[in-house]
């Protein structure tokens, strides 16, 4: 009786990292992106698969026209605060693509019950908005100061791009709406 629920308890588990693998590999890992109002700002952006926490997207204002990254990145180490206001080196891989990506860390805070390090106030370039538009997913990492990077308990996180560009359009409307007064439609 032990020996049948051991290996119906390894069977379970293969199968379930099976799946799990086969969802990373096809890009079809969380691919759920939210659209969030925020005072005068408009949020689009999507959960991490390693931790959801972390979110990765943009915001849009203004004329909402233009696309300003949106990042946070959770830490358990508490010398993280040390580099608030410093720049890190973020590596955005779009499917194969590498972006590079040299941001200071806007602010430190808490992130419900997390602590997290926020990125902002950075444009990306139209091959990175291309790439994303046209990409499965996108993994992020913090690759420097190296410093910074080896108090990360988890170094980077991947985000799903499966619906990337409806919800930014979707984010745009709202942004559009919002900025005309016409926020009550929605």
């Amino acid at each position: 009786m032990n020996k049948k629920l051991v290996f119906v308890a390894i069977l379970l588990f293969s199968i379930g990292s099976t799946v799990f693998v086969l969802a990373q590999e096809n890009g079809s890992g969380d691919a759920g992106w939210e659209v969030e109002k925020r005072g005068d700002k408009t949020f689009y952006f999507s959960h991490g698969s390693a931790v959801w926490g972390n979110e990765f997207g943009f915001i849009k204002e203004g004329d909402c026209r233009m696309d300003t990254l949106w990042l946070t990145f959770s830490f358990s180490d508490e010398r993280v605060r040390d580099f608030e206001g410093q720049d890190a080196v973020i590596l955005l891989k779009v499917d194969d693509r590498d972006f590079k990506v040299k941001l200071p860390v806007w602010s430190i805070g808490n992130n419900g019950f997390s602590k997290a390090m926020k990125f902002t106030n950075w444009n990306p370039s139209k091959q990175l908005m291309d790439a994303l538009i046209r990409g499965r997913y996108v993994q992020v990492g913090i690759i420097g100061p190296k410093e910074l990077e080896e108090m990360l308990d988890i170094k980077e996180d991947q985000f799903s791009l499966k619906v990337f560009a409806a919800t930014r359009r979707e984010a745009e409307e709202i942004c559009k709406n919002q900025s005309s007064g016409m926020d009550w439609i929605k």
